[in-house]
């Protein structure tokens, strides 16, 4: 304890942090939980430093992380409850969430999972990561949360950052109130999508971005393989533009004409060259914060 805060705060940060940096490693993950877990044993104050780095990023890699997830926040709602010292506010350190995968089950065998829990948290991120078989997941905070149901707004949402693994289903989005009031709330946008080979970019998912719902978005970034002709790897591509008061014509659609240019590098520039196929997965690019690469 006789350590400078700036000293433990570091310990804390790498205890944290799996050894990992190449990729969203499980088994990595797990040993840094259990360093975590050991640190924050000793005593109040070195929880505190270690729940702030370790909550900063949540990755829900599975239906079952995000229920063990719903299970924790349950168990911090009891400890609030009766007054125990060890309750923690998540939402006060959650940055960052992504969800891979989630299905909510139709029937009545089963009931829904009620996500309203995680609404605060989806809301007040400053990015969110989807993929199209966790779409439920996005749907079901959006139009099932108490907070939403009586109106078509979304009460203390400040989330404006969206990241997008592999191609995606909209029409749930652009075919209902809250959907359309989520994307024109938007201002970056990173489609995350290997390239096939001999095309520069992921070409069928850019076209079917509804970039015309998203009115205020000035920032579009996408996988991109700079020469087609031969072995090359992989950069991001970032494109960006002025948000006028006046919207003109083309605005934000703008976007999928650059990416669609056969020469789509000239509009925006490059960065974070990847090794050939040795390209993240989307969960593994969004915990590495490759997302995060705006000027």
């Amino acid at each position: 304890m006789d350590l400078p805060l700036e000293l433990m705060e570091e310990i804390s940060f790498h205890a944290v942090f799996p050894s990992s940096q190449n990729q969203f490693d499980p088994a990595s993950y797990k040993r840094s939980y259990a360093t975590a877990k050991s640190i924050a044993l000793v005593s109040f104050l070195f929880r505190e430093l270690v729940m702030r780095y370790f909550l900063h990023t949540v990755i829900l890699s599975s239906q079952r992380s995000a229920e063990d997830f719903l299970g924790t926040l349950a168990h911090q709602k009891s400890l609030t409850k009766k007054g125990f010292r060890l309750a923690t506010d998540y939402t006060r350190f959650v940055r960052r969430f992504w969800c891979t995968a989630f299905r909510q089950l139709p029937g009545y065998k089963q009931a829904p999972i009620d996500l309203s829990p995680l609404y605060p948290f989806i809301a007040g991120a400053q990015n969110l990561g989807i993929t199209q078989e966790s779409s439920d997941f996005l749907y079901e905070i959006l139009h099932r949360a108490p907070l939403v149901r009586l109106g078509p707004v979304l009460p203390n949402w400040t989330c404006t950052r969206l990241t997008i693994g592999g191609a995606m289903r909209w029409n749930a989005l652009f075919h209902s109130v809250l959907g359309k009031t989520f994307l024109r709330r938007l201002t970056h946008l990173t489609f995350w999508e290997t390239p096939k080979w001999g095309q520069m970019l992921a070409v069928d998912s850019i076209r079917a971005i509804p970039f015309e719902e998203m009115p205020n978005l000035t920032h579009f970034a996408f996988v991109i393989y700079a020469d087609v002709q031969r072995y090359s790897p992989c950069t991001i591509c970032v494109y960006s533009r002025e948000l006028e008061e006046n919207c003109d014509e083309v605005g934000s659609v703008v976007f999928r004409r650059w990416a669609e240019n056969s020469e789509a590098g000239k509009y925006g520039y490059t960065s974070v060259a990847f090794d050939g196929l040795q390209i993240p997965s989307p969960e593994s690019a969004f915990f590495l914060e490759y997302n995060d690469i705006w000027e």
